[in-house]
C-alpha cells in the first residue's frame, strides 16, 4: 500500500527492480502451489468430488515424498535473488521475464542486470486465441507473425545473435517460443533460447561446474 503512493515519487529504476523482486518470490510459490493443485491421478476430479479428506491426505503424502527432492535443489535452497544479487550474478544475462495482471500480459525486460518493465498488446483472452491459433497450425507463418508481435515487444529484446532467456507464465507454457517470428524471422533464428522458471533458478544452474564426462548426447 505504502509502494503504490509512492509511485508518483519513486524513481523509475526503483520500481523496475522492486517488481522483479516480488516476482521473483511469487515465482517460487506459484511452484509448490502448482504442485498441490495437480491432479494426481485420472480420476482425480471424480475422486475429489466423493471423498475431499481423502484427496487431502493423498496430496499430503504426495508433496511428503516431493519434498527431500526439493530440499537437494540448488534452486531452492537460497533465499530469491534481490536486485543487487541479480546485477552481480547476471549481468551478461537477457531475459524475458512475463507476468499477468489486470486482464494484460507484461515482461519485465532484465538487461545488464537492469530490469524495465514493458506492457505486451492485447488482453489475456485475446491472447489465448493467438496461442490456439498457432498451435493448430504451427507452419501458419502469419499466425506465428501475430503471437510473435504480441509476445516479443521490439523495446524488450536483445540485438540479433545475443542469447535470450525466457520465463513464461501458465499462460504461455505451452508457447513454442522457438517458432515466433520477429521481423520476419523465426526467433530461434535470431537467438539462441533458453527457458527456466526463474531467475532464482538460472542463477543458481550457472553457479553448479558440469561435472558429467562422456560423449554429449544432442
Amino acid at each position: 500500500h505504502r509502494d503504490l503512493h509512492s509511485f508518483p515519487t519513486r524513481r523509475s529504476s526503483d520500481l523496475n527492480a522492486g517488481a522483479l523482486e516480488v516476482f521473483e518470490e511469487v515465482q517460487g510459490r506459484t511452484f509448490l502451489e502448482a504442485f498441490a493443485a495437480r491432479d494426481l491421478s485420472s480420476s482425480a476430479e471424480s475422486e475429489q468430488a466423493e471423498n475431499p479428506a481423502r484427496d487431502g491426505e493423498a496430496r499430503a503424502d504426495w508433496l511428503r515424498t516431493l519434498y527431500p527432492a526439493l530440499r537437494r535443489s540448488a534452486a531452492l535452497a537460497r533465499p530469491p535473488l534481490g536486485a543487487e544479487a541479480i546485477r552481480a550474478q547476471l549481468h551478461d544475462v537477457h531475459a524475458l521475464a512475463y507476468f499477468e495482471a489486470n486482464d494484460s500480459l507484461y515482461a519485465i525486460a532484465v538487461r545488464a542486470g537492469t530490469p524495465r518493465i514493458v506492457r505486451c498488446g492485447p488482453s489475456l483472452r485475446e491472447l489465448r486465441r493467438l496461442i490456439d491459433a498457432l498451435l493448430a497450425a504451427p507452419d501458419d507463418r502469419a499466425a506465428a507473425d501475430a503471437l510473435g508481435d504480441a509476445l516479443l515487444p521490439e523495446e524488450a529484446l536483445p540485438p540479433a545473435g545475443e542469447p535470450l532467456v525466457v520465463l513464461p507464465t501458465a499462460l504461455l507454457a505451452r508457447v513454442p517460443f522457438a517458432g515466433l517470428r520477429h521481423r520476419g524471422r523465426y526467433l530461434v533464428e535470431r537467438h539462441v533460447l533458453s527457458e527456466v522458471p526463474s531467475l532464482n533458478v538460472l542463477a543458481a544452474l550457472r553457479a553448479q561446474r558440469p561435472t558429467a564426462t562422456g560423449t554429449a548426447v544432442v
